[in-house]
């Protein structure tokens, strides 16, 4: 799975780690909740407020709508 051996692989992910997540497709979303399991806190990017919306909800510290934040 592309999600966990991005955050599984040489280096892991761990407890307190900032993990950006760019956009939120289903590999995306995995990419989240792994790296919540892992005890990361996670910022993630999208153009939709409803994705963005699912990414709370699953755990996400920060959440970025890049279409609508100015900067």
């Amino acid at each position: 799975m592309t999600a966990h051996g991005a955050l599984y692989g040489p280096v892991p992910v761990k407890a307190g780690d900032n993990v950006l997540v760019l956009g939120t497709s289903g590999v995306s979303i995995f990419a989240l909740q792994f790296a919540r399991a892992a005890g990361a806190n996670v910022i993630v990017t999208s153009s939709s407020d409803e994705k963005l919306k699912l990414a709370n909800k699953l755990g996400a510290k920060h959440v970025i709508n890049y279409k609508t934040s100015p900067n």
